[in-house]
């Protein structure tokens, strides 16, 4: 940001921040699922993190995610974005 001649840098306080909170702080890194076919069900399952890769968008973009996709810094909004709204499908609404 500019004001007058003089550039103002704006740095972000780390002071309040725990060993644990910087350590979260990793960028997320995507590790490949390993779908196997499981017996009784009609879908493939992840030999490593258990997702079973059903037909829904939610599922897509876990998959191209991969295992650690709850570690994804958009993971809360999907699965937010995901859930059916009440009064659609059968599901009853809230009073």
């Amino acid at each position: 940001m500019e004001e007058g001649s003089r550039m103002i840098e704006w740095r972000k306080d780390d002071s309040g921040l725990s060993v644990r909170d910087i350590e979260r702080r990793q960028p997320f890194r995507m590790e490949p699922h390993c779908f196997v076919p499981v017996r009784r069900l009609a879908w493939l399952r992840c030999r490593h993190c258990g997702l079973l890769a059903l037909r829904n968008d939610l599922t897509a973009w876990c998959i191209k995610a991969g295992c650690n996709a709850k570690d994804h810094p958009e993971h809360a909004s999907r699965v937010r974005n995901a859930r059916p709204k009440a009064g659609v499908a059968g599901i009853p609404e809230d009073r």
